[in-house]
């Protein structure tokens, strides 16, 4: 079977990495279901060692062979929903890595085992395949 040809990583990835290695070693493990806030630090710190990163608003997926868990933007339909809470889930994107250092929602809403921190790379998904177009 023939495999895909992987990119090469961007010479960020280490200090990426690293970054999520250390994370909740410096950062309070209390914040590891505030991803606004976790985001920040991450955003702060690359930028501090000149890696370009954004902030990106997003839902989250945990994917099972019979079941998939959403977090953010879920509206008042959903049954955990709390109108004084805010429905909605951010990361990091940088040199094409997505950094999630709020991933415990998992651990917490559904009793998922995550990793506190992750970092993968980022691919493009149009909004035109989850229209149907």
């Amino acid at each position: 079977m023939a495999t895909l040809p992987s990119a090469p990583l961007p010479p960020s990835a280490p200090l990426i990495h690293q970054l999520a290695r250390d994370f909740y070693a410096v950062v309070p493990t209390d914040y590891r279901t505030f991803c606004a806030f976790t985001s920040q630090i991450v955003q702060k710190v690359l930028e501090h060692f000149g890696v370009s990163c954004q902030r990106v608003p997003c839902q989250l997926w945990y994917c099972q062979p019979r079941r998939i868990h959403v977090l953010g933007f879920l509206g008042p339909s959903n049954p955990a929903y709390k109108p004084d809470k805010w429905d909605g889930h951010v990361v990091c994107c940088a040199d094409h890595i997505l950094i999630d250092a709020a991933t415990h929602h998992f651990e917490r809403e559904f009793g998922l085992p995550v990793p506190w921190v992750v970092t993968t790379p980022m691919f493009g998904f149009p909004t035109t395949a989850l229209a149907g177009l």
